[in-house]
């Protein structure tokens, strides 16, 4: 459903469960490229209400997803930048 972009809308005893505030932080943690197995632990909730919260957005997907890569290339940056920058001063090569 999610590769075709056919929004599945969240059930209503979903939404009745876990609340518009912790919906909300889903769908920010996602936006935000968390990891979706921190997401889950972080707040307490199960892989399927993460997958549900992200099937009711056609947009949440992708986010996640551009997010997360643009995550991982600062850290492969900033590993790059550590690598080749010169030893300090009393640092053995």
């Amino acid at each position: 459903m999610k590769r075709q972009g056919i929004r599945f809308p969240l059930p209503k005893i979903t939404v009745k469960r876990l609340g518009p505030k912790l919906i909300a932080a889903v769908q920010g943690a996602l936006r935000a490229g968390t990891p979706k197995i921190e997401i889950q632990k972080s707040l307490g909730i199960s892989e399927w209400s993460v997958q549900l919260i992200e099937l009711d957005s056609l947009t949440l997907r992708d986010a996640h997803r551009e997010a997360t890569i643009e995550l991982q290339r600062d850290d492969h940056r900033e590993a790059i930048f550590a690598a080749s920058a010169p030893p300090s001063v009393g640092q053995q090569i």
